[in-house]
């Protein structure tokens, strides 16, 4: 954090699975874009995405789109 303050970082990534967690932490403290910690959790947690999908999704599609997210969640 300190670096940043003294010259400031306008992009972070991350290269492995296991580091989702904590780039979206930093990148949300520093306010920089990235994925939230919400996003990454959906992507890590198919229970949880299948879960959102059918709450938040499947009453925007069309029927055909609504038979794939049956299938799928």
């Amino acid at each position: 954090m300190a670096g940043h303050k003294v010259d400031p970082f306008t992009r972070i990534g991350s290269f492995g699975e296991s580091d989702q967690f904590p780039y979206a932490a930093i990148a949300g403290t520093l306010g920089l874009p990235a994925h939230s910690p919400h996003t990454v959790n959906l992507a890590n947690d198919k229970a949880a995405m299948r879960a959102w999908l059918r709450e938040k999704i499947f009453c925007e599609l069309p029927p055909s789109g609504q038979l794939f997210v049956r299938q799928f969640a």
